[in-house]
């Protein structure tokens, strides 16, 4: 029942290679052009389910018949009103004997197409259905409002990066500045002091020569009037060298 060119299940018994066009679902055969005519004439037949075989290509539906559980090669044919259950004519004798409605199953099915059984069986696949359709409309939705969040996500958070990049840049250039700007201020300060120290430095050197030259090669009296002209200074000296020690603080960079 996969093909068009599946052969006549009746033919197939006289040893005729006859391709098939119908499906009998109360038969469960295949039937050619010709067999379909008779089984269409036939009184017992002729009001038989016939089925196009195109369009049971590819179906995942199955109209064969039902064989018993039990006796796995004889179909189920009957229905047992006092055990609610389908049974095959083998089944009759050893479990329903003494039932007293066992039905031929075209008579218990006789109407079930317009049933409440079917509309109710019907109705509550629909709606089961329906509900698995939301289902999964719901994680569908669920899918695109993740991938949504994550490109929202992944673009805030390149903001963020582009931002706090933007800050470092604008915190480094300013740092670069503030380290500049304090570097030349000590320096210069430092230099304006060592300028200072170092013409103390050669005042002190000349009056320390000035000593040493009279008193290898002056006069006593000239020796001792210089010291008497120094000793005028050297206390003034002593208190802008004292100072100079005194407020001198060493420079880092971790006072910026």
């Amino acid at each position: 029942m996969t093909s068009n060119s599946s052969y006549c299940e009746s033919c197939s018994g006289e040893r005729k290679s006859t391709v098939a066009i119908r499906f009998c679902s109360d038969c469960d055969e295949r039937l050619c052009k010709e067999c379909v005519k008779y089984h269409q004439k036939c009184k017992a037949t002729k009001f038989h389910h016939l089925i196009d075989l195109t369009s049971m290509l590819g179906s995942k539906i199955s109209i064969s018949k039902t064989f018993c559980e039990i006796h796995e090669d004889v179909s189920l044919d009957f229905y047992c009103t006092q055990h609610d259950t389908e049974c095959c004519r083998v089944c009759i004798p050893s479990k329903h004997q003494s039932c007293k409605d066992v039905l031929p199953l075209e008579v218990a099915s006789k109407h079930i197409k317009n049933s409440s059984l079917f509309e109710d069986t019907l109705r509550e696949w629909q709606n089961i259905a329906k509900t698995l359709d939301h289902l999964r409309n719901y994680r569908i939705d669920n899918v695109s409002e993740l991938e949504k969040s994550e490109s929202a996500i992944y673009e805030e958070v390149k903001n963020w990066k582009d931002h706090l990049i933007k800050q470092i840049n604008n915190l480094e250039e300013k740092l670069n500045i503030d380290l500049s700007n304090h570097k030349k201020k000590n320096i210069d300060q430092l230099r304006k002091e060592n300028a200072e120290i170092s013409e103390l430095y050669s005042n002190v050197r000349e009056r320390e020569q000035e000593l040493e030259f009279l008193k290898e090669h002056g006069s006593n009296n000239q020796l001792y009037l210089k010291l008497r002209e120094q000793g005028k200074g050297v206390q003034d000296i002593v208190k802008r060298v004292q100072k100079m020690a005194i407020s001198y603080k060493k420079v880092h960079f971790e006072e910026i």
